[in-house]
């Protein structure tokens, strides 16, 4: 099924940037049917390691919030590392939070596991290697955030993306105390 908004003129169309899922053939409450359908993510903040597992931010969110790790804010995206696609997962940490980084990785990945059933089952079939957590520097989404104010950035532009920030926005990020 191909879904497109037909907009700007007869043969100008562009397509849909939603997934969606099908969650049953026909609506009974209604009586229509019609495909009932269910927003699913946005297209351009799914990430998609190897086909066998989707990421979308609400899951890693709730991964990372399910492992009680006391994070300020974090970012995500598809990397490679040494021909292999990981979860790059770049966490801010709260001054509070002082466990090693080994011990945070690994509750993170058992709530991915959780949330993200196909995960489990991509890493028991290809080996646990398939989430790398970075530590940020101290207060690296406020500088971030202040660098692009004083830069104009428009209000939109102003926070970093917590899914797939480009290779600058990363950069930007680790480095210490620039504004």
């Amino acid at each position: 099924m191909v879904f497109t908004n037909l907009l700007g003129g007869m043969l100008m169309r562009y397509r849909v940037g939603d997934l969606i899922e099908i969650v049953a053939k026909q609506d009974d409450e209604i009586g229509v049917n019609i495909p009932k359908m269910s927003f699913y993510s946005r297209a351009d903040d799914l990430i998609d390691i190897g086909t066998l597992a989707r990421f979308t931010e609400t899951t890693i969110w709730q991964a990372i919030d399910g492992s009680k790790v006391k994070y300020v804010e974090w970012t995500a995206r598809k990397e490679a590392d040494n021909g292999e696609v990981i979860l790059h997962l770049y966490l801010e940490l709260k001054e509070s939070e002082k466990q090693p980084l080994n011990k945070i990785t690994s509750k993170i990945r058992k709530k991915l596991h959780k949330v993200c059933p196909e995960f489990s089952d991509m890493e028991a079939l290809l080996g646990n290697n398939k989430l790398e957590v970075t530590i940020l520097p101290s207060n690296a989404f406020n500088n971030y955030i202040e660098a692009q104010r004083q830069a104009g950035a428009d209000l939109a532009h102003i926070k970093p993306p917590h899914m797939q920030p480009n290779d600058n926005v990363i950069k930007r990020l680790l480095e210490k105390n620039k504004v």
